[in-house]
C-alpha cells in the first residue's frame, strides 16, 4: 500500500488453516526484502515485525517495475516469496 514516504508491503504469516506461524530470525533479522529493477537498481530492506505480520517500508520508487524477493524463516526453513510490482504513480 502507498504511504507518504514510499510503499508498505505487509505479509500476514500463517499456515493453510489460518494458524499463526512463529517467525525465527534469519541472518540477524526477522526478514529480508530485495527489490530489483530491470536496469539493475536494487533496494534492500528489513521488516518491522508485529505479531503474525512483517511490514517492509519501501522508499519512494524510482523505477516503473521491480521484481520483489522476500525471505523469512519458520521452523528452521527459509521461505522465499517473489512477485512483480509496478508502483502506481501518484
Amino acid at each position: 500500500e502507498p504511504y507518504q514516504e514510499g510503499a508498505l508491503f505487509t505479509y500476514h504469516i500463517g499456515d493453510a488453516y489460518g494458524n499463526t506461524s512463529e517467525l525465527q530470525p534469519y541472518l540477524g533479522t526477522m526478514g529480508h526484502g530485495i527489490l530489483l529493477s530491470p536496469e539493475g537498481d536494487f533496494v534492500h530492506t528489513h521488516p518491522s515485525p508485529a505479531g503474525d505480520r512483517l511490514t517492509f517500508h519501501i522508499p519512494v520508487p524510482t523505477k516503473a517495475f521491480y521484481r520483489v524477493f522476500t525471505q523469512f524463516q519458520i521452523a528452521d526453513e527459509v521461505m522465499t516469496i517473489e512477485f512483480d510490482w509496478e508502483p502506481t504513480p501518484e
